[in-house]
């Protein structure tokens, strides 16, 4: 699954700089959806002859395939682009290395999320019983804002700053461009923070507070909630700044 996602997540960047915006954006989805329709399936009864184990291996199943769909689903739209698909080693290319290394610093900036969440379920190994079911639907439901503005607005603008960038090399339009996408991040990230930081509660016993998910249990995702929205504002403006980083370490 994560050959077929990150070899997904390369066809990105073309398809966004061809300002083909729609489709990679609606690609991770299919994740979502393959597992969503494989746990109806089987609520339905329809593997009720199977053990656990074999369950939860369909459910990887199923989830490596939804990997393979996103790039099923991309491929043929950067062809119809005009861009050519092959193998080759990435230290023949004429700036392959030049790209590894300004990968580097983006990987190192992006990891801090993944690093911040091992060390958070970490911690919520020795809190009470549920603790890391908590910190992680907190994670989601605080990422959620993010990941559909803040990241857009990213997708959006990095294709525009490097083609302004390319030509005239003027930096007041790319400060004006890169000032407008804060502006449009800031006009949802910001009512979204403090709409989590007054209904904590109420999002969480709505989206949660189904079957086993107890009343106390909606208590403790709701404080995880509340401090992880405290710094919503400054994640969702660090993908943009992170963004513009990388292009002005290219330029």
């Amino acid at each position: 699954q994560l050959i077929f996602v990150n070899a997904a997540a390369l066809l990105h960047a073309p398809l966004n700089a061809a300002r083909r915006f729609f489709a990679p954006a609606l690609a991770p989805a299919v994740f979502s959806i393959s597992v969503i329709a494989c746990l109806l399936f089987m609520r339905a009864g329809f593997t009720a002859s199977l053990s656990p184990a074999q369950k939860i291996t369909l459910l990887a199943a199923v989830a490596s395939a939804s990997g393979l769909a996103q790039l099923a689903i991309l491929a043929p739209m950067m062809r119809k682009e005009g861009y050519c698909l092959g193998l080759s080693s990435p230290g023949r290319a004429i700036n392959g290395a030049q790209a590894l290394a300004l990968a580097i610093p983006a990987a190192a900036a992006l990891a801090q999320d993944q690093l911040s969440m091992l060390i958070n379920t970490i911690y919520a190994s020795f809190l009470a019983p549920g603790s890391i079911t908590a910190v992680y639907n907190a994670a989601r439901i605080v990422q959620f804002p993010v990941s559909l503005f803040a990241a857009s607005a990213v997708a959006v603008s990095l294709p525009e700053l490097s083609r302004m960038a390319a030509g005239s090399g003027d930096k007041r339009v790319n400060a004006a461009t890169l000032e407008l996408a804060f502006k449009t991040t800031a006009l949802i990230i910001l009512p979204a923070a403090i709409g989590l930081l007054l209904l904590n509660m109420s999002v969480s016993r709505t989206l949660f507070e189904h079957g086993r998910f107890t009343y106390e249990q909606s208590a403790l995702t709701a404080q995880a909630i509340l401090f992880l929205a405290l710094g919503l504002p400054a994640f969702g403006a660090n993908n943009l700044e992170l963004a513009y980083g990388v292009l002005e370490a290219a330029l």
